[in-house]
């Protein structure tokens, strides 16, 4: 956010967007516990939605933390299948996300299972969610980025890695 920016806070047109920044927080705490405390079961759709509006923030953040995790608990008991679109979105919108942090490594651990053992055998991802996922994993480790691709290029036909 502007706070590990260095901007100065004195500055009116900046101190705006400072307020901004913690309301935003504040907001993703309040989320976090909303999905916590939630017996909705999430669909794919959801979960790729959800990934997919974290795409401009990162894992530095408390909150973003908080919603994470209440995310990883939510995938991780889901039983709803994911479709090709899902999956580039919910990848693309960790793409910001430090890998090495608990909260996401447990996301994508779940999304490679999810890919892994569809229930859909007939699942397939299209280039367009390739490519989304693929943006999505550049960053990782080696062998985070080297799981997704053989995994993802599994359920594109035509594609083997």
């Amino acid at each position: 956010g502007f706070k590990s920016m260095g901007i100065n806070a004195s500055q009116s047109s900046i101190s705006t967007a400072l307020e901004y920044d913690d309301d935003v927080e504040q907001a993703l705490a309040t989320l976090s516990i909303k999905i916590k405390e939630s017996t909705a079961m999430m669909s794919g759709q959801n979960f790729g939605n959800a990934f997919y509006a974290l795409h401009a923030m990162d894992s530095d953040s408390p909150a973003v933390k908080l919603v994470l995790a209440s995310l990883a608990h939510k995938l991780v008991t889901s039983q709803k299948p994911f479709s090709g679109l899902d999956i580039g979105m919910s990848l693309y919108g960790l793409r910001n996300m430090q890998h090495s942090t608990a909260e996401v490594r447990v996301i994508l651990g779940a999304l490679v299972y999810k890919i892994r053992h569809t229930s859909d055998p007939t699942m397939e991802i299209k280039l367009k969610e390739l490519s989304m996922g693929i943006v999505g994993v550049l960053k990782a480790s080696p062998w985070i980025r080297d799981e997704f691709l053989e995994v993802l290029s599994s359920k594109v036909s035509g594609l083997t890695y």
